[in-house]
């Protein structure tokens, strides 16, 4: 199941997205540019629903000023507030704007930054 969800960071509240999955490794996926969780030609969002097809859960998010989130666009060299913000929303949920704990037992995540770490990827595809 996809759900839209949104948490705060550093007074803003950023968009978010994520593909449910039982797994209790999960994906995080932010575009290293100015491109929004979907990503271009809705790449990002095809992706994570494959990944959480094989079981993986997948959370998506727009930094700061980026697409659907509030805040001014630092770049992503200014966005590790953003980053962990995500991270703590991705491991521990729903202490934000969503009641909803998305990832229960939630062991381990990996960050995807951009499509050039797709290889990495193989195995779980």
């Amino acid at each position: 199941m996809r759900r839209l969800i949104t948490f705060a960071c550093e007074g803003s509240t950023l968009a978010a997205t994520l593909d449910e999955a039982l797994g209790t490794s999960g994906l995080l996926i932010v575009s290293g540019g100015n491109e929004t969780r979907m990503g271009a030609h809705r790449g990002m969002a095809m992706l994570a629903q494959t990944i959480a097809g094989k079981g993986y859960p997948v959370f998506r998010f727009d930094r700061r000023g980026i697409g659907d989130s509030e805040g001014i666009n630092g770049e992503f060299t200014s966005s590790a507030l953003d980053l962990a913000a995500a991270r703590l929303w991705q491991r521990m949920g729903g202490h934000g704007h969503d009641p909803v704990r998305p990832q229960p037992g939630l062991q381990e995540d990996f960050l995807l930054h951009s499509l050039g770490h797709l290889s990495n990827l193989r195995s779980i595809l």
